[in-house]
Order: C-alpha cells, then sequence, then structure tokens
C-alpha cells in the first residue's frame, strides 16, 4: 500500500520534473497564463515623465488633409516640424515599399500607361518629386523606417550590423523575404528596421523580437533600430552572458543585446517580454496639431523636447490592433511605444536560468517529500506541506515580478504537490479501504477500528501469513447463566441483552489492545500479542479485568435486562507460547492462534466459582500485575495432563474497600495451611469464611480450604506436598 503511493508519488515528481526541464509548448503556454496573470494583477506604473511621444494620423487628420496615402511631401513636412520641436528621433512605422502613388511624375506616367497617343506636356513648375522631398526631410536625421516581412523580397537594402559575439544562436526568428522602402527613402533614412509584433499561438503579443534571421542576415528590429539611432551606435553586439554558461538548463542561457553602451537583456530568440503601460493620453499628439503648429508651439515643444517620437496611425484602415497580455485590444503604435519606454526606462521582465532551475528543484524536491509522506501516511503532513509548499511558491512567483521583475513559473510546483499528494492520498485509502476489508475477512469478529488500521498498514507484519512463533495472553470470559435467565425475556430483548454485553466486552478488550471472539451465546475469547505484538500484553490483559466487571454490569443495568438478577463475569486468563497467522486459500484465509494458552485460560475460567472468585491467572502471567491491581495466590493446580501443579492467583484492583484486606488474610491462611498447621489454617479460614468482604464470595473460598484441611488431618499429605489438592 505504501509503495503504491510512493511509486505514483515518485512517477508524478519524474514527469513533471521532465516538463519542467523541457518545457515542451504546452508547458510554455501555461507559463505565459500565469505571466499574463502577473501583468494584470500589477500593471506597469504610469512613469511622470514619458520618453516617447506617439505623432497619431488619426481620423482627424485624414479627414482634413485627405485619405492615405498622403503625399510624401505631407510627410516631409511632418517631420521637420518633429524635428523644430525638439524630437531627438522619430520612427515612422508606416509603409514606404512603393513609390509615392501622388507625385505628379506618377501622375504623368499613369496618364500614358495605357494610351497610344503622346502625352500631354505640362509646363515646368519647378517641383520636384514627393518621395525626392521625403528623403531630403530624412537625410542626415535620426529618421528609422520601418520594414515588413514579404515572400518574395523586395529589393534588398543594407542595414546595421549585428554582430554575434560566440555561437550563433539558433532560436532567432526566421524571416523568408523583406519588403524595403524604395531605394530612395532606404539610402537616406538613418536606420531600417523590421517592423511588426507577432502574436504567440493564442493571438496574444507577448514579445518583441529585437534580431531576426532572414537567409544568413541578422536584421535589427524597428524597436531596436530606434535605440540605435539614439544612441548614435554603429552596430549591435549579441553575447551570450557569461553567467549563464554555469546554467544547467542549456536552453535557457541569457543573451545581451548590446546598443552603443546600451545593454538589452534579451531571450535566446532575442526578443523581449513586453511591459504594456496604460494608456495616457498626454503622449498622443494629433498629427494635425503638429501640421498646424506655425509658428513653433510652446506646448507641443514641451511635450516633443528631448523625446523619442513614434509617428503611425491609429485610424480605421491603418491601425494593426493586437491583443495584450492584459487582455485588451490596443493598436500596435502604443505597444511600440510601450516597448521603447519599457528599454529607455531599464525596465525588463526576465527570466534567468537559475530561476528556472530553481523551479526543476522545487518541483524535485517537495515532490519526493511529499510522495514519501503519503507513502508511510503521513496524510496531515502532506496536507500540510502541500498548502505551505504552493502558497509559499505562489507567494514567490508574485514577489518576484513585483520585486525585480522575475518571471518565476509557480504553476509547475503547485500541480506536482496537487498530482502527488490528492491522488496519492486517494490511492492510499483505497488500498487502505480494500486491505482492512480483507483483513475484517480473517477474523470472525468485527475488530476494534485502531486495531484494524494497524493491522491494515501493515498486514503482511501483523497478520504473519508465514507464521510466528510469539507470547500470548488468552482471557477466557463467561458470564454464566446469562443466556437462561435472558430466555424470560421477550425474544427481542433478550438478543439485546446478550448484544449490549458482547459489544461492551469487544470495546474493552480492544480499548485494551486486545481482540476478542465470541465462542457461544455467553462466553468468548480475547487474545493479547496476536496480531499486533505487544512486548505488556500481560500486564495489558490483566488491566482490562476491572474494566470488564465494571462494563458488564453496566451494560446489563439498562434496559430489560436490568430486572434480570446480577450476572458477575468470570476470567480465566493464561499466558503462554503459541503459534500465530494467517492460513487457508486465497479469499478464505482465517487468521489463528494455536497453542495451550486459550485451552489453559479456559480451564481457569472454569475454576472461579470453585474459589468464588472473578478471575484466576496463570503465575507467568500473573508476574506482570499493574501496580493498581494486586495478585494474590489462590491455589496450586494441576493445569496440563502429566504436568505438576501450578500456581493460579487472582487479581484484585486495590481501589476495591475490601481488596488489600483481602489479600492479607488470605495469605497469613494459606500461610498456616503450607506449614502445616491445621488447627491454625482451619481457625483462619473459618475467620475468613464468616467475614463479608468483597469482591469474592469467602465463603466458597474459605470451603475449598476447610475441605482438605478436613481430609489432611485424617490423611496427612506426603513429605513433597506442594500445597496443592491431592487426588
Amino acid at each position: 500500500m505504501a509503495r503504491l503511493s510512493l511509486v505514483w508519488g515518485v512517477l508524478v515528481t519524474a514527469a513533471m520534473g521532465a516538463l519542467a526541464w523541457q518545457a515542451p509548448p504546452v508547458v510554455e503556454a501555461l507559463r505565459d497564463r500565469v505571466f499574463d496573470s502577473y501583468q494584470r494583477l500589477m500593471p506597469v506604473e504610469t512613469p511622470t515623465e514619458a520618453p516617447v511621444a506617439v505623432v497619431d494620423i488619426d481620423a482627424e487628420a485624414l479627414a482634413r488633409l485627405g485619405p492615405w496615402p498622403w503625399p510624401r511631401s505631407y510627410m516631409a513636412e511632418l517631420v521637420d516640424r518633429l524635428f523644430e520641436h525638439g524630437a531627438v528621433a522619430v520612427g515612422i512605422d508606416l509603409d514606404f515599399t512603393a513609390p509615392d502613388p501622388i507625385s505628379l511624375e506618377r501622375i504623368l506616367d499613369s496618364w500614358s500607361r495605357f494610351s497610344t497617343s503622346v502625352p500631354p506636356s505640362m509646363p515646368d513648375f519647378g517641383l520636384r518629386p514627393n518621395d525626392t522631398v521625403f528623403a531630403e526631410a530624412i537625410r542626415g536625421r535620426p529618421v528609422v523606417l520601418r520594414l515588413r516581412p514579404a515572400d518574395p523580397a523586395l529589393r534588398r537594402h543594407e542595414t546595421a550590423e549585428v554582430r554575434v559575439l560566440g555561437a550563433m544562436p539558433h532560436a532567432l526568428p526566421e524571416i523568408r523575404g523583406i519588403a524595403f522602402p524604395i531605394s530612395i527613402l532606404a539610402s537616406t533614412a538613418g536606420g531600417q528596421g523590421i517592423g511588426g509584433l507577432t502574436p504567440d499561438n493564442d493571438g496574444v503579443v507577448r514579445r518583441a523580437t529585437l534580431v531576426a534571421r532572414s537567409d544568413d542576415t541578422l536584421v535589427p528590429g524597428f524597436a531596436a533600430e530606434l535605440l540605435r539611432v539614439v544612441n548614435g551606435a554603429q552596430n549591435y553586439a549579441l553575447r551570450m552572458d557569461a553567467g549563464g554558461e554555469l546554467g544547467l538548463i542549456n536552453r535557457g542561457r541569457p543573451w545581451q543585446l548590446w546598443i552603443g553602451g546600451r545593454s538589452v537583456p534579451v531571450a535566446r530568440d532575442a526578443s523581449v517580454r513586453l511591459l504594456p503601460a496604460p494608456d495616457r493620453a498626454d503622449r498622443v499628439i494629433g498629427a494635425m496639431s503638429i501640421l498646424g503648429a506655425r509658428p513653433r508651439d510652446a506646448q507641443i515643444t514641451a511635450q516633443l523636447t528631448g523625446r523619442v517620437v513614434l509617428l503611425g496611425s491609429t485610424a480605421p484602415g491603418l491601425v494593426r490592433m493586437v491583443t495584450t497580455p492584459a487582455a485588451e485590444q490596443r493598436p500596435e503604435l502604443l505597444v511600440q511605444a510601450d516597448l521603447l519606454e519599457q528599454i529607455l526606462a531599464g525596465r525588463s521582465l526576465s527570466r534567468p536560468v537559475w530561476v528556472e532551475e530553481a523551479e526543476l528543484a522545487a518541483v524535485l524536491g517537495l515532490g519526493l517529500i511529499l510522495s514519501l509522506l503519503v507513502g508511510i501516511g503521513r496524510v496531515g503532513g502532506a496536507l500540510a506541506v502541500m498548502l505551505v509548499g504552493g502558497g509559499a511558491a505562489l507567494l514567490g512567483g508574485v514577489t518576484g515580478y513585483a520585486r525585480a521583475g522575475l518571471l518565476v513559473d509557480p504553476a509547475l510546483p503547485v500541480l506536482t504537490l496537487i498530482l502527488v499528494c490528492l491522488p496519492g492520498i486517494l490511492i492510499r485509502s483505497q488500498v487502505r479501504r480494500r486491505t482492512r476489508r480483507m483483513v475484517a475477512a480473517q477474523f470472525n469478529q468485527p475488530l476494534p477500528p485502531a486495531i484494524l488500521e494497524a493491522v491494515a498498514a501493515a498486514p503482511r507484519a501483523a497478520l504473519t501469513p508465514r507464521g510466528a512463533a510469539r507470547e500470548v495472553t488468552a482471557m477466557a470470559i463467561d458470564l454464566p447463566g446469562l443466556a437462561h435467565r435472558a430466555a424470560a425475556l421477550p425474544p427481542e430483548a433478550a438478543l439485546g441483552t446478550l448484544a449490549r454485553a458482547r459489544a461492551a466486552i469487544a470495546e474493552t478488550v480492544g480499548a485494551h489492545g486486545g481482540i476478542f471472539e465470541a465462542t457461544g451465546d455467553e462466553t468468548g475469547m480475547a487474545i493479547w500479542n496476536a496480531p499486533l505484538a505487544r512486548d505488556d500484553h500481560a500486564g495489558a490483559a490483566l488491566a482490562a479485568i476491572p474494566d470488564l466487571e465494571a462494563v458488564v454490569a453496566s451494560a446489563l443495568a439498562t434496559g430489560p435486562s436490568a430486572a434480570l438478577a446480577p450476572v458477575r463475569v468470570a476470567l480465566g486468563i493464561y499466558g503462554a507460547s503459541a503459534i500465530i497467522g494467517s492460513s487457508g486459500t486465497r479469499g478464505t484465509r482465517r487468521y489463528g492462534v494455536i497453542g495451550p494458552a486459550k485451552d489453559l485460560a479456559a480451564h481457569l475460567q472454569l475454576l472461579t466459582p470453585s474459589y468464588g472468585v472473578s478471575n484466576c491467572v496463570g503465575a507467568a502471567t500473573a508476574i506482570h500485575c499493574p501496580a493498581h491491581l494486586i495478585a494474590v495466590e489462590l491455589d496450586r493446580v494441576v493445569l496440563r495432563q502429566d504436568s505438576e501443579a501450578e500456581p493460579v492467583f487472582t487479581v484484585l484492583d486495590r481501589t476495591h474497600p475490601g481488596a488489600e484486606r483481602l489479600a492479607r488474610l488470605l495469605g497469613e491462611a494459606r500461610a498456616a495451611f503450607l506449614d502445616r498447621d491445621w488447627p491454625g489454617a482451619e481457625a483462619a479460614f473459618t475467620s475468613l469464611a464468616a467475614l463479608d468482604l468483597e469482591p469474592g464470595d469467602m465463603m466458597q473460598l474459605a470451603r475449598v480450604y476447610l475441605d482438605r484441611i478436613e481430609a489432611f488431618q485424617h490423611t496427612p499429605p506426603p513429605i513433597e506436598w506442594d500445597g496443592s489438592a491431592l487426588g
């Protein structure tokens, strides 16, 4: 039983440890949801001074200046005014992969595209192409244009170099092709970075890639390129953190992306986990506010000075909405702004190697401890470990996120605790229930609950199916005359009287560590030291004597049996070696005790009315009499055929008023008897018979000795006489 629940716990722990080590997609998805909950419970605080501003080509701007695409001359004007108002860099999150379709030269081309006639001549207005105007506006300025994935690739231009220090990381996202802006813009822009935020399989955007791979080239992300331009760096350096080399979990080595003098911690796929901040109206400026700010507007200058500007659109038809970990739909432009602010502010969510190793250690350590506790039956301790360990894991996850931005996953440790503990307890309970039924079936009478549980906990050790030799103490129990007297009652009352008496005896025997089996309507046999071994079995049996006498009297003093004549319990107790064990075929096994103890106990019980006492006890058992009882020698009796006489005792309760006096007087009378002082012994026993001492019938006890004295006075016993009855 213990082995089954222990094996279950170890297997579950091993499986959960493997999941923690390998982190398959299902585990990563679970962790993502846990980390999402952190962001919902503890959102990022809104910074008082945001380092990033957003200029939005919103619905108002499109309504006033016309639908998208705008002439690139508008974009040139917008860029000029942004820098006039103090922007330190501008990232344009718009698509410029095609020439301006409404530039004058493009319009003339469109007129002649499907006509065979000579195109109309237009006067020279001295207007430059819109793309040229836009290119001149961004030339030499820290302006970053967005690249987009395309298959097949659209044009090819150089991007800032990403140097890898060490082995090339294999987890970088692969882009089949890239659509670059038109050549005049690509060649004059301060930087170009791949844009777009890729959602996970569940549609939630949690990460932003700072470096991607296209063929054999590493391409920076849009946000990373804007940071490079802001920092005035020429290229990037991607390298593994030296501390990661010591990690036990190879897949989790931390990487650093160096952009100038700024180090950005990234995951193995060169991504950062997003920390979306609450929307702030003061961070977003409408494009019309910029274009209408002539001369220079002081309020807009205050909003843009020293800030990085993201230029894009949240207008319908242009905006791309994404789902954030906070379970809200937001324009991608604003999420990109959150990403820039997060990096510029040095905020990050990290999951170092040591966190993964700590999670693995928690899974294995807690799982094995819990498996052991469940296996050895410490259910209370197992539940305590489950609750405390689970609470500590949850608290550690929340605290690590709140204080250090650590992504600690409590899910696997908590699941390990639950899956080891609850099913393990259930398995143990089911096996224990089945074992209890098996144990109970081997006894003719129900076992006391405590003994049944103890035997079921270790059935092979307790039931000794191969047999065992052990000293046992047997107690023969009789309620002489009860069945005859109960027959005078109505049938239901008669049966109830006998059942109450048996139940009281069985409960009392069980309370003292023994087992009871009824052998007749008013007789039964109790055994100590089988099936459960206990060193104090003889003392435990003797300690049950006064309680048995009391509970039988109490049980018969209630109900219809109260009208019956009193019945005194008669007990015979003997200790001897026995063969114990469970025997029989499968399904019909019975537990038994083989040896003389039960027969000799029954013999002693039959002697009780002869001596007028409630119990007769063998000498080997009497020497273990507890301190609150008195063992008084009654006689020497031949209990076994072809053996010498043995001392027989009766056990009295010291708290009984007449017990001490009876022990003293009987001891004095027997001393005279053994000294062959027949006159003195006769006088002593005659005096004892005249006394009304409880417990016991003094007249009956004295008559046994007075009859012997009379016989010995006529025929003295032989020299070797030991005090026992002769003939």
